[in-house]
């Protein structure tokens, strides 16, 4: 999803760039996209589909949300994931801090198991 919002977002750079400027295939702008720094914080959606030997296939959703926290002490990032599908695991969340190598701190976990 995301990787066709850049590609739009690449097509539409190329349509309203000069004439007098090199055309970029959609390909090279979503290269300079991805090289471009991710910010403070995201929030994306996550859809894994794991297959089993015998070929069932079982579908898990999440969203999650991720915040850089490198200047704040030896806090490099919190991260939550939230399961949103399929029914039976909603309620299942993971949340993770994670701190400088150089701080000697493992990184804080905890799972918030539903009722």
């Amino acid at each position: 999803m995301l990787f066709d919002r850049l590609r739009l977002l690449g097509v539409l750079c190329v349509l309203v760039s000069t004439t007098n400027a090199a055309t970029l295939s959609v390909e090279e702008v979503v290269s300079h996209c991805q090289a471009k720094p991710q910010g403070r914080d995201q929030r994306s959606t996550l859809k894994i589909t794991m297959t089993s030997r015998d070929g069932n296939e079982s579908t898990s959703e999440y969203v999650r949300l991720w915040k850089d926290y490198s200047s704040v002490d030896d806090l490099v990032e919190k991260m939550a994931l939230f399961t949103t599908s399929p029914k039976e695991s909603v309620g299942l969340n993971y949340l993770r801090w994670a701190y400088q190598p150089s701080s000697d701190k493992a990184p804080e976990q905890w799972v918030h198991l539903p009722e």
